[in-house]
């Protein structure tokens, strides 16, 4: 499936451009790479038709992004960042948050969502932003 869709690409804008396009999404400055892109069936149809050169290898991901395409090719578990007890609250507030949204009810919409960011965010001492949004 995976091979027919880079044909389709070629039928559609040559092998020149295809190739172009496959190297540069791995290389070109300020383009972030799908993670799709480093599934080993990906790399290997591309290099198999003939877009990337045969001892093609991807630039190196962040740590952040290896764990990630590790958990989506099924070669480590996530881990969860909360304990049974928060996973147990989480999905209680997430209930009502869904029950609230069906009911149209915008206050407990509301407060069923900050009570979801006080689990998912604990607010250490002195922290007034959840860590996520220190991150943007």
């Amino acid at each position: 499936m995976v091979k027919q869709r880079y044909q389709k690409y070629i039928q559609a804008f040559g092998l020149e451009e295809a190739q172009r396009a496959s190297v540069g999404m791995y290389t070109d400055k300020g383009v972030r790479t799908p993670i799709d892109y480093y599934y080993p069936e990906v790399i290997e149809a591309q290099k198999e038709l003939g877009l990337l050169p045969k001892d093609f290898i991807p630039p190196a991901l962040s740590p952040r992004r290896e764990r990630y395409l590790r958990i989506m090719l099924g070669r480590e578990k996530p881990k969860s960042q909360l304990t049974e007890e928060q996973n147990r609250k989480f999905g209680e507030k997430l209930s009502e948050l869904i029950r609230a949204n069906a009911r149209g009810d915008k206050a407990a919409k509301e407060k069923a969502n900050r009570e979801l960011d006080e689990i998912a965010y604990p607010n250490p001492a002195g922290q007034t932003v959840p860590p996520m949004q220190e991150q943007r």
